[in-house]
């Protein structure tokens, strides 16, 4: 979508999201600049989706490697796309290297170097979430209007994301977990069908590597427990975001760990040096918050709502507070892009209402233009919170937060909880976000257990047994017991 400049989303028009779609799809990346170009928009125009930390969208990387001149080249781009499906789905099924030459010579009359060339390409690392049955059924539907993949699928003429599943859709409860790749046959490509060879090799199997390791894991512990104790009457699976991503970009959230290690040892002297004794968690939490006001200007960082300049010095006084953006009583919101660091007035005064709600008028001492354009430095995921939709954008049109926080859509969370469904009735089997699980394990202090100084330690394994516990005395009851704790805090101005 298209940044108004009062931080508003303007969906694309079709045309607009057409010419994107043909960008991406004959490019490995585009940047934003060039979108806007090519959308005849100006210099000026800006997206929902860009910030400091992003500037371009990924492409469809398996035609950029095909197409490369040494390849398919241009001629990539002529194929329907049927064709290129038929070609990619060939590539990472066929294990014969000499018959994969023989069919792309005969079907694509290619000579032969060039066709010897395009079996040992290497393809982009990825995975697809739906077989082509389904595919086949919502593309269209996606093509034929701007909406969300959610909409496509109910227009598609499924009753919604979940009644895919393979429970809702037989209603069986196995004694035990069988190989994931029979149930979830939308999730999975490129099976024999052949009764004699194995599960993995009949059904197929799931090519985001780091997936199909996890569910087999999943398999074998389930069913050992289901083994020694029974069938489950609850199944609640912890929300987990690293394991969606790939080789390369696990190695770069390491080396992200590593700076941002080096990052708090420099910033801990920094602050002893101020205020005379070692740094807290929060001090390291204020710190990084206050270099995100302005990440490239150490003199403009303000308070978002007041504008008033906050030196570092001024930081670590009583002036100076951490506030969720957009209200923790209404979001459950504790991470660190629901927060900002503000003067402690500008903090009481927003009281228990998201930033439009309570400056969007401007009243006496703040200017909500103001406000926006301050933010507008900040990161996407968070300067889109001061908007005037910002809470009813980060609701993503669902009304009922517990609901959704409860039903989490990360990719290996969402999978295993389909797959468990198996064994447990589906309204029995729900997720829980790690963000909850970690701000409840620090609410019952329970972060002491494993840390002197309150910071979770994960070279130390029994962390995962701390939030085991934590994960299973909570449910929705609690959750809303914390919510309304939060906003009588709020009330009440109590920290």
């Amino acid at each position: 979508a298209i940044l108004t400049t009062d931080a508003r989303e303007q969906s694309l028009t079709l045309d607009q999201r057409d010419l994107v779609a043909t960008l991406l799809l004959q490019n490995g990346k585009r940047t934003f600049t060039q979108i806007a170009k090519a959308l005849k928009l100006g210099g000026t125009a800006r997206f929902n989706l860009q910030d400091v930390k992003r500037d371009h969208l990924k492409g469809n990387l398996t035609a950029a490697k095909l197409s490369e001149d040494g390849l398919w080249g241009a001629r990539w781009h002529e194929l329907p796309l049927e064709r290129q499906d038929d070609v990619v789905i060939k590539l990472l099924k066929e294990e014969d290297e000499s018959a994969l030459i023989r069919w792309l010579m005969d079907e694509f009359e290619i000579d032969e170097p060039r066709a010897e060339r395009i079996a040992n390409a290497r393809l982009p690392d990825g995975y697809g979430n739906l077989s082509r049955s389904a595919l086949a059924r919502i593309l269209p539907e996606l093509k034929r209007a701007v909406i969300t993949y959610d909409k496509a699928v109910v227009a598609a003429g499924f009753e919604s994301h979940s009644a895919l599943s393979h429970s809702q859709q037989t209603g069986e409860i196995p004694p035990e977990l069988p190989y994931y790749g029979e149930p979830l046959q939308r999730h999975v490509g490129f099976g024999t069908g052949d009764p004699a060879d194995t599960p993995e090799k009949r059904f197929g199997r799931i090519a985001n590597p780091t997936v199909h390791i996890g569910l087999n894991q999943l398999r074998k512990v389930v069913n050992a427990l289901i083994k020694r104790y029974g069938q489950p009457a609850e199944v609640i699976v912890e929300v987990t975001r690293e394991l969606k991503q790939s080789r390369e970009r696990r190695i770069e959230i390491q080396r992200e760990q590593a700076a941002r290690q080096e990052q708090n040892t420099q910033w801990r002297a920094e602050i002893k040096a101020i205020k005379g004794i070692d740094a807290t968690v929060d001090d390291l939490r204020k710190m990084k918050l206050w270099t995100e006001l302005n990440p490239g200007d150490v003199v403009s960082r303000c308070c978002p709502y007041t504008g008033e300049q906050i030196s570092l010095t001024m930081l670590f006084s009583d002036e100076v507070e951490i506030e969720h953006i957009l209200p923790f009583s209404r979001t459950l919101d504790d991470s660190l892009n629901n927060k900002t660091v503000a003067m402690r007035r500008a903090n009481r005064e927003k009281g228990n209402g998201t930033p439009y709600e309570a400056f969007g008028r401007s009243p006496p001492g703040y200017d909500y233009e103001a406000i926006l354009r301050r933010a507008s430095v900040m990161f996407r995921d968070k300067a889109k919170r001061f908007a005037p939709d910002g809470y009813e954008r980060w609701l993503k049109e669902d009304k009922d937060f517990l609901a959704r926080a409860l039903n989490d859509t990360a990719y290996l969370s969402r999978i295993a909880r389909e797959y468990l469904s198996l064994v447990c009735p589906p309204n029995r089997v729900r997720a829980i976000p790690g963000r909850l699980t970690a701000l409840l394990r620090a609410k019952f202090g329970l972060n002491q257990v494993l840390g002197l100084r309150g910071e979770k330690n994960r070279n130390d394994h029994r962390h995962h047994a701390v939030d085991a516990c934590v994960i299973g005395v909570t449910d929705q009851g609690l959750l809303q017991r914390v919510a309304q704790a939060s906003s009588s805090a709020r009330e009440r101005q109590v920290n």
